[in-house]
């Protein structure tokens, strides 16, 4: 019932937008955020259609005492928190270590990670480093027979089966 108000109240207000540099960079990706957050509760898109505040006064809020750097989970919880005081979000973040291979050879296994800990957030970084070192070998893949592609996937997700085990312990 709100949701289309809400969402045509952010995307004008982003296009009036004012603020400092740090406030702009934030902008888009609120109002983005805002919109998606308006499409799953109708009551938070209530809370945004009927309140004087604006985007541009959100991003200032948002932005205050950041120093020179705030993650983004940060900054959507500030912005819903900025139209609904008792409001939170939850994030999920999941890596996908064969996110590169074209559709048809994808096995669709993901590794999942909880950032809740410390030890999970270690092991994210560790995880993020050998897909980066995947991407690499799978760009040069390309040029291999499909046989081999296909030993060589295999053979990448038993690695990083192997990994998920000893992150999960």
């Amino acid at each position: 019932m709100y949701q289309e108000q809400a969402i045509e109240k952010l995307k004008n207000e982003l296009k009036g937008f004012s603020g400092g540099p740090k406030e702009k960079a934030v902008s888009k990706p609120v109002a983005e955020t805002l919109e998606m957050f308006c499409r799953q509760d109708d009551e938070f898109a209530q809370a945004i259609v009927e309140n004087d505040k604006t985007l541009s006064d959100c991003c200032k809020k948002i932005m205050e005492k950041t120093g020179n750097a705030v993650s983004d989970i940060e900054v959507y919880k500030r912005a819903v928190q900025f139209y609904f005081s008792t409001a939170d979000i939850e994030m999920t973040m999941r890596i996908n270590l064969c996110g590169n291979l074209s559709p048809e050879r994808h096995t669709g296994k993901v590794i999942s990670l909880s950032l809740a800990d410390g030890t999970s957030a270690k092991a994210m970084v560790y995880i993020q480093s050998i897909q980066d070192n995947f991407n690499a070998l799978f760009a040069v893949m390309e040029e291999m027979p499909d046989e081999q592609k296909n030993k060589f996937t295999g053979a990448c997700m038993k690695l990083l089966n192997a990994m998920r085990a000893q992150v999960e312990k």
